[in-house]
């Protein structure tokens, strides 16, 4: 990473342990598990409704915002799906996808059966597959 990519990645951290409050001299998986659970419960409490990102519909979220009337285009141009590809989200420099596969048998090993449990829970309930092959 750069100077400036870990300067921003540390500030997301600091950022995060204010409302978190992550235990002391936790690996960075582990900090990364307890953040994605912790985050997420806390924004259920105050969502009206919630999606998978990647199931987004822009024409659907127009409409459940009420914007359509301050839209430059008209809502039947709007179009109904992303296409976003997950190896376009994250490269390396040199233009490879930089990605170490995350098993769940790693995730227990690194954090615990607990708060593994508790992930492949939720993971679930936001409508994810617990297989690896999906």
């Amino acid at each position: 990473m750069s100077e400036k990519q870990i300067m921003w990645d540390r500030l997301s951290w600091e950022y995060a342990d204010r409302y978190l409050n992550f235990p002391p001299g936790i690996s960075r998986l582990h900090r990364a598990a307890l953040y994605w659970l912790e985050w997420n419960a806390l924004s259920e409490r105050h969502a009206d409704y919630q999606f998978r990102i990647e199931d987004l519909n822009p024409r659907r979220m127009v409409q459940l915002l009420g914007v359509q009337d301050r839209m430059a285009l008209p809502l039947s141009e709007v179009p109904e799906a992303l296409h976003l590809r997950s190896s376009s989200l994250e490269q390396a420099t040199n233009g490879r996808v930089n990605r170490t596969q995350l098993t769940w048998e790693a995730l227990e090993e690194e954090v615990g059966a607990e708060l593994t449990e508790r992930i492949k829970k939720a993971a679930v309930r936001y409508g994810y597959s617990l297989d690896a092959t999906r």
